[in-house]
């Protein structure tokens, strides 16, 4: 029983001991949270990159859901206040072709 009164080590809990100061745990620098550690856009392990024509890098990357909806052949893809056009989606490449 006296361990289950013992503040957990490594949980984010004040705990007053008996002398009366209160202790706070403060994580140690360069660890990073679990929001940092996994992407939630990671999820899925299908994943599609949205690529203007003619340029290298991508405007973005969306999973296979989103991908579907957003730019299939023939749709107006919006990023950033700029409209493209999707020419192609390659299935197998997994890439999104796009033209302002």
């Amino acid at each position: 029983i006296e361990q289950a009164k013992r503040p957990l080590q490594g949980l984010e809990a004040a705990a007053e001991p008996a002398d009366g100061k209160l202790l706070r745990f403060v994580p140690t620098k360069g660890k990073k949270t679990p929001k940092d550690e996994v992407s939630l856009r990671d999820i899925d392990p299908v994943q599609f990159q949205v690529i203007v024509r003619g340029n290298a890098t991508p405007l973005e990357t969306l999973d296979q859901k989103m991908a579907y909806m957003r730019v299939h052949p023939g749709a107006l893809y919006l990023n950033q206040h700029m409209a493209y056009f999707v020419e192609e989606l390659d299935m197998t490449g997994r890439i999104a072709w796009v033209v302002p």
